[in-house]
């Protein structure tokens, strides 16, 4: 009988003894401590069905936890309920979500448990706070520690005052053993004021930038965990400058549905083992007047006084507070009246004057007539070369904007009659060509009778180039001029005073051409326009043409390059396949815009280079082929960086610069990104890169437009011009430089990129 009592005692004890461990939380699993919460979302209706058995509610939660493994998921965050829906009489929660037939939702709950904390994943709910009172909530937290010993909830759509938020906290605590709490929210400043009183143990912010991250974690936040949630409209690009310049605590990395989701791609942003380029530019602080240096005359009316100093220290221009960046740059726009001025800059002892003499244009009254150039008037048949590598064929001769295409050196052209121009200041001649075009006189030079071969079209055949792209080759007597236009899915090329074989000829003014339909085409139409051959190139819908290039060869034949369009691969390298070609503008010789007139710090060419390097990392870790113009700080001309773009064929050609202004304008006034693009299949490129970048730098998006910039006169590939930021504003120039600053540009322009190509 004694034995029988001491049974029922010390079960009755251990009962008493798991009953407060229950009570206090004893045995829970914690929140991570010591590695990085990476976590998915679970709305348990978008995974389990009221029709599951119970053996098809096991294999999907294998499926889950198998999934959370193979991609690093050590937090499962389940939504428990939906605002007020399903309260019970004890204040917690019952079945909110659909009910399955062989079990409740709390045992749900309790089956889902076992298997994720085997797999080493921990479980925080989720609890929609909409409607609930303060009183409520505790009393659900409470109901939840008792149920399930879960590692803790976090608040969601949570109104409460800070105060309300402590007294929960204060009261969990009071009952609960080391239940963590967190609080998903996307006011900052509300969540900086909570935590100044240690109410939260971490934070879910859909958005936070690199600058905020630094400031919370160095204040009251060096002990709550602070997440970046998948639902940021910026995640890859937070992602990546987080993971490779912080030491982030953690994110919620998406909301789990299907066990095949590839979380590869955001995966590889959170991988540092390769380390990213430091670069470490800086400015020398010492006091100096970078502009003017000098005494000196302008008939503007203003200047621009731009230096360097102490960053810490207020700097006046003729007792005006001058705009500073974060490095000491700074600058002020200061009118001039006429005559002298005295223009003073000082920051504490330090001090500079110089005198800007504003003078003023006087008219003598005299007139002169307008000069002519070297250039002569041609006549109607006369035959004209071009001299430069590349030659611009005009629609309107007055204007050197007005460009229908650009030609090749060594083209012969038939003049059909000259017109009377102006260039810098003096009359010139521009002669009209059979295709309405106008080419400049002094970009030719004129061929001899007996130099000239008419141009004639023999045959047109179709060449494999490569695996993927083909030539369309012409057998053509001559080196006639071909100019192309690319829009609503056709090509249209315009050979320039050209016949072609009346073999072809099905109609009189136009034909098919149907023995050569090769990937790109459903048919190509040709025909004879006057003096012109012209044909037109039908997209295909299903290969699309991407890009093309024309190339004169040595044995008499003129081909066409087609290349077709790359596309994205799922998974950790969407851009394998994929080639980029980077300009890293100016270099060597050639420094760019200097940086705040001159001080001493990085210039344009040093800050291209940089952030084109920073841009091969990021495209490189997305799984592309880059190519570079140049690597270091060497010299090359525009037409060096053109001849390699149509030399390797790159899908995408990117050049990175950074903008400058005159110093007689308010320089202040002026930031932020523009893209400019010269070929229509590039404008849409341009719009996504201003758009990218300024959205991930938080610069001013000043848009995309047309750029006649000579590296973009090419139709192998889109290609834009990219001005990343203002060097002369010396806010905007502190920002162009630092390596967070330069990886969040780079990673944008990857990530426009990524936009771009097509599935």
């Amino acid at each position: 009988m004694k034995k029988k009592i001491l049974i029922i005692t010390v079960i009755a004890a251990l009962a008493a003894v798991y009953g407060l461990m229950s009570f206090l939380g004893i045995g829970r699993q914690f929140i991570i401590e010591d590695e990085d919460m990476i976590a998915a979302e679970i709305d348990l209706n978008n995974v389990f069905s009221p029709n599951d058995s119970k053996e098809v509610f096991n294999v999907k939660v294998t499926e889950m936890t198998e999934y959370f493994n193979a991609n690093g998921i050590n937090t499962a965050i389940i939504r428990y309920n939906d605002g007020k829906t399903a309260i019970d009489e004890a204040g917690g929660f019952t079945n909110c979500f659909a009910e399955l037939s062989w079990q409740q939702y709390g045992k749900i709950l309790s089956a889902l448990k076992n298997p994720l904390e085997k797999a080493g994943v921990q479980i925080i709910l989720d609890i929609d706070c909409t409607e609930l009172t303060e009183e409520e909530i505790s009393l659900t937290i409470g109901e939840i520690n008792r149920e399930y010993k879960f590692a803790g909830v976090m608040l969601s759509g949570c109104g409460y005052s800070n105060e309300s938020l402590q007294n929960i906290k204060m009261s969990i605590s009071r009952r609960m053993h080391r239940y963590h709490f967190g609080l998903h929210t996307d006011d900052i400043e509300n969540a900086k004021l909570l935590q100044s009183y240690g109410a939260m143990d971490f934070f879910v912010f859909d958005g936070i930038t690199d600058t905020q991250y630094k400031e919370l974690k160095n204040g009251d936040f060096a002990s709550a965990k602070i997440l970046l949630s998948h639902k940021s409209q910026s995640f890859a690009e937070d992602l990546f400058i987080l993971s490779n310049f912080f030491d982030i605590d953690g994110l919620i990395l998406t909301e789990y549905t299907d066990p095949n989701t590839d979380l590869g791609f955001y995966r590889s942003l959170m991988d540092t083992s390769a380390g990213l380029k430091r670069f470490n530019m800086s400015v020398d602080s010492t006091f100096a007047v970078s502009w003017p240096s000098k005494d000196i005359s302008t008939y503007y009316d203003g200047i621009y006084v731009a230096g360097v100093a102490n960053p810490y220290e207020p700097v006046y221009i003729n007792g005006q507070a001058a705009v500073q960046g974060r490095d000491g740059s700074f600058g002020l726009y200061v009118t001039l009246a006429e005559g002298d001025n005295l223009i003073e800059v000082q920051q504490a002892d330090s001090y500079a004057a110089y005198t800007v003499t504003r003078m003023v244009y006087e008219s003598t009254g005299i007139t002169r007539p307008m000069e002519y150039d070297d250039t002569v008037r041609a006549y109607r048949g006369q035959v004209v070369q071009t001299i430069n590598p590349l030659t611009s064929i005009l629609s309107d001769p007055d204007r050197d904007e007005a460009v229908m295409d650009g030609v090749v050196q060594g083209v012969q052209l038939v003049v059909e009659k000259s017109v009377k121009t102006v260039r810098n200041g003096k009359y010139t001649w521009a002669y009209q060509l059979s295709n309405g075009g106008y080419v400049l006189a002094d970009k030719v030079e004129w061929v001899e009778d007996n130099d000239y071969t008419a141009a004639h079209i023999a045959e047109i055949s179709l060449e494999q180039a490569d695996e993927e792209n083909e030539y369309l080759v012409f057998n053509v007597t001559g080196k006639p001029a071909v100019i192309s236009t690319f829009k609503d899915g056709q090509v249209i090329f315009t050979f320039i005073n050209t016949t072609i074989s009346d073999s072809y000829i099905v109609e009189e003014d136009s034909f098919a051409v149907t023995d050569i339909e090769g990937c790109f085409t459903t048919e190509i139409y040709v025909k004879q326009d006057r003096k012109n051959t012209v044909l037109v190139l039908e997209n295909n819908t299903e290969n699309e043409l991407w890009g093309y290039n024309t190339e004169y060869c040595d044995d008499d034949t003129v081909k066409i390059y087609l290349k077709k369009a790359p596309r994205k691969q799922q998974g950790a390298k969407p851009l394998e396949g994929i080639s980029v070609m980077l300009d890293a503008g100016h270099g060597g010789t050639d420094p760019g815009a200097l940086a705040m007139g001159g001080i001493a710090g990085p210039h344009e060419k040093d800050i291209n280079l940089a952030l084109t390097l920073a841009t091969q990392q990021c495209l490189e870790k997305l799984g592309a082929t880059v190519y570079l113009t140049r690597s270091d700080d060497s010299f090359l001309t525009l037409e060096e960086r053109r001849s390699m773009v149509t030399e390797l064929k790159p899908d995408l050609f990117i050049a990175q610069h950074h903008n400058s202004l005159e110093y007689t304008v308010d320089v202040n006034k002026s930031s932020g990104v523009e893209s400019y693009y010269f070929t229509p299949q590039s404008e849409i490129m341009a719009e996504l890169m201003a758009d990218k970048i300024s959205s991930a730098t938080d610069r001013n998006n000043r848009g995309s437009g047309f750029g006649r910039f000579y590296v973009l006169r090419q139709d192998i590939a889109p290609a834009v011009l990219n001005e990343y930021g203002f060097i002369i504003n010396p806010q905007e120039y502190a920002a162009l430089y630092r390596d967070e600053d330069i990886y969040k540009a780079a990673f944008a322009t990857a990530m426009a990129v990524l936009d771009i190509i097509p599935e």
